[in-house]
């Protein structure tokens, strides 16, 4: 019989714990780790997991029109043509719009399309470089299975003091739990931190682009620190690179603002535009282009976009 640990007696915080635990106990040892970890299991999904019914309804064949060929034009404005040992790795579809929000028509109806680049070779070259490092550092668990053990032996003990209603037993041994999940999550960190230098010495700069644009967007945050400045001609933010947590590297983000009415917002922060007054929501208003590049790439990429066409999108409304 599955034995369901009560949240009270299990707890959030050691649930959370466990789960991680979990995950080196199946690694070291190809199993699970208790029936009392399967219960918090359960208990941890059944307390994050939220549903309900999304509402709709079938688009008119104008918003049918406008998506169809607001797409088309985005995804003619994006180069045909991809460098020379690169390769198309992601690209949006062009499909039919069959079911619209509830809400459509309140405002401009939005459409968006992407293109992404990829130097394949050179980042599968980075990425074996990294698989054979990790692979050094977490081949073995950090946390031996006696200490795995030990955990759900105390996890075991609470479960029996809550049924008895031993109330000072469940908090001494709640909080032996709480000081070797510490441990633990000791051990995790070290091999975290480690996987984090690999992927940042490892990963490859100018081997990724991404384009996106946005047709009718409204407003679009900024990065922290981005910069002003034109591109084509349009009023444009340029935001540095980073690594992420992971340890991977997020090339350059360039956003162009085109249309009629942008303002940005204190700070900064967003830049924001004035929807034109009666317009009908299938009218393109506003296009918002995202690119992601190594900013030796940027301006090539930007030579490479059919601003000319997209302006006459825009003019046509």
């Amino acid at each position: 019989m599955l034995f369901v640990a009560p949240i009270g007696v299990c707890g959030m915080e050691e649930g959370g714990k466990v789960l991680q635990m979990v995950g080196v106990a199946m690694a070291a040892r190809g199993k699970c780790a208790s029936r009392v970890v399967a219960g918090c299991i359960i208990l941890l999904f059944l307390a994050t997991t939220a549903h309900g019914d999304g509402t709709g309804r079938k688009p008119t064949p104008a918003e049918q029109e406008f998506y169809r060929s607001t797409q088309d034009a985005l995804a003619a404005a994006l180069p045909a043509d991809v460098p020379e040992g690169w390769e198309i790795t992601d690209q949006a579809e062009s499909d039919e719009l069959e079911v619209v929000g509830i809400e459509t028509g309140t405002r401009p109806m939005e459409v968006t399309y992407y293109l992404q680049w990829t130097n394949v070779a050179l980042q599968e070259q980075g990425e074996e470089k990294a698989a054979d490092q990790i692979s050094a550092i977490t081949g073995s668990s950090p946390v031996s299975d006696e200490d795995v053990a030990e955990y759900e032996r105390l996890a075991v003990k609470v479960a029996e003091a809550a049924a008895a209603g031993d109330i000072e037993t469940v908090r001494v041994l709640r909080q032996q739990m709480a000081e070797q999940a510490a441990v633990f999550n000791k051990a995790f960190g070290e091999v975290d931190e480690k996987i984090v230098e690999i992927n940042r010495a490892i990963t490859a700069p100018d081997s990724h682009v991404a384009m996106y644009l946005f047709a009718n967007r409204l407003s679009q945050s900024l990065e922290p620190g981005a910069v002003r400045t034109v591109v084509a001609g349009y009023p444009a933010f340029r935001a540095k690179g980073y690594y992420t947590p992971s340890g991977e590297w997020h090339e350059e983000t360039t956003t162009v603002f085109m249309g009629k009415g942008w303002f940005a917002t204190p700070g900064d922060a967003a830049y924001q535009v004035s929807v034109v007054a009666k317009a009908p929501h299938t009218s393109l208003q506003t296009v918002v282009a995202v690119i992601e590049a190594d900013p030796r790439r940027t301006g090539s990429i930007v030579e490479m976009i059919d601003w000319p066409a997209l302006q006459a999108a825009l003019d046509q409304n």
